[in-house]
């Protein structure tokens, strides 16, 4: 990966850097909002706080910041930011995604594409390295080029083929679009990486079109053919499963519409939503402990699997710097961050590569620590004042991965260390109030 070693040595701390220092963050954002035309809807009230407990957080925006320079990150923060590159460059990273996006597998793209995504957006939340932008793309242009319309129903799709080998047990929906479980975080996940490019579409026209485009898809296509499909359920419910992750996925991906569209049903729907998901929480200790199932749909089941938790975790913190819903408010998050602290990384065996299998810290030793280092929930450190999630995660990070190829942590570690040292001084948001807990659509 040449190209990346030329931008990076092409970088220079722009003037504008200067110029922000002296005019003041406030000054600065009112001048680009001035020039590029921007007029920020009014904030919209919900019933959380928008107290957060890491203020800094607010200035990490998802727009690249073309003035980036690695020289200037502070020490902790710049071995993650290494670390992460490291792995992009190296052929065989963990996870490594162009193979699976490339052949159109649904699985793949909605679960470890999501986890690898994340941890960019997060990085680039972070650092506003365009290069990051750039990589986000790449990899999208991948995904797109999968899409087809199976079905021939005129809406483009991708398929089911992860548990589709004849050796093993065959997955009734193998070769189909009809699995809602994975529709759902399909769901999410590609709103959350359309959005990203939506948000930088300035810097390139290629950024746009891919906005653009995958805008489309989500409404015109994913959305489309399950409103066809369940034409006598509730608007904006055709689309759902009761598990937690495929409802949160839901969730994140109306929330991310209404932040392209501006359209007040979306982030209606997103709301309600996350008030059935915190309904569901119960207290253990400082932890909150919730069922795999949401309340008041169907029978509950059991404590959600950490499988399933290291997705969900990895979206909360997400919303989180996003400033939406309950996920502003610092009670709330500070209770998943014990969750995951006091019930999951507590009880991690490094050796034997063990982590509990629920999240109430039943079935020690039955479930894979490496499910927890591909993902982005390391993120729920920036909640945790006893120091302990960050901890954790460089022990399992240290132990399980020795030779450096598994980057979605150290996506979510830059992300830790930028409010930890910080580094989060970058120019606010021009895509939100930092009064407004949901968010100002960047619709239009």
């Amino acid at each position: 990966m040449q190209w990346l070693q030329r931008v990076r040595q092409s970088r220079r701390v722009f003037w504008a850097v200067i110029i922000l220092g002296v005019l003041g963050v406030a000054a600065a954002v009112a001048l680009i909002q001035f020039l590029s035309g921007a007029d920020g809807p009014a904030a919209i009230s919900t019933p959380w706080s928008a107290v957060n407990v890491n203020p800094d957080a607010r200035l990490l925006t998802l727009q690249a910041d073309p003035s980036f320079d690695r020289e200037l990150l502070p020490p902790l923060m710049r071995e993650q930011y290494d670390r992460l590159w490291y792995a992009l460059e190296n052929e065989r990273r963990e996870p490594s995604l162009d193979f699976y996006l490339a052949v159109g597998d649904v699985y793949w793209t909605a679960r470890a594409a999501d986890f690898g995504i994340t941890a960019l957006s997060m990085a680039l939340r972070a650092t506003g390295d365009p290069v990051l932008v750039e990589e986000v793309y790449r990899l999208f242009e991948i995904m797109r080029g999968a899409l087809k319309d199976t079905n021939d129903d005129g809406y483009l799709n991708l398929t089911l083929q992860t548990g589709c080998d004849s050796t093993g047990e065959v997955d009734a929906y193998c070769g189909t679009d009809y699995k809602a479980v994975e529709e759902t975080l399909l769901f999410g996940s590609l709103a959350h990486w359309t959005y990203v490019l939506w948000v930088n579409r300035a810097l390139d026209p290629r950024y746009a079109d891919a906005a653009d485009f995958g805008l489309m898809y989500l409404e015109d296509h994913l959305l489309a053919k399950w409103q066809e499909r369940n034409p006598n359920v509730p608007d904006y419910q055709w689309l759902d499963k009761s598990l937690y992750h495929c409802y949160g996925g839901v969730m994140r991906g109306y929330y991310y519409l209404y932040r392209m569209t501006g359209q007040q049903g979306y982030l209606d729907e997103a709301l309600r939503r996350a008030d059935v998901l915190l309904s569901g929480m119960e207290p253990d200790g400082q932890a909150w402990v919730f069922d795999h199932r949401v309340p008041n749909t169907q029978e509950l089941l059991y404590p959600h699997p950490t499988t399933y938790a290291t997705h969900t975790f990895t979206m909360w913190a997400d919303l989180a710097l996003e400033q939406f819903g309950p996920f502003t408010d610092d009670y709330n998050m500070s209770r998943w961050a014990a969750t995951l602290r006091d019930n999951v990384l507590a009880s991690v065996d490094i050796e034997a590569s063990t982590m509990p299998r629920y999240v109430n810290g039943g079935g020690k030793g039955d479930e894979s620590v490496d499910k927890f280092l591909i993902t982005a929930s390391a993120a729920l450190a920036l909640w945790d004042n006893t120091g302990q999630i960050i901890e954790r995660s460089l022990q399992v990070q240290t132990g399980r991965d020795s030779n450096r190829r598994r980057w979605t942590i150290s996506g979510a570690l830059t992300l830790v260390y930028a409010v930890q040292e910080g580094y989060a001084a970058r120019v606010p948001s021009l895509n939100k109030d930092a009064n407004s807990p949901a968010g100002d659509s960047l619709a239009p």
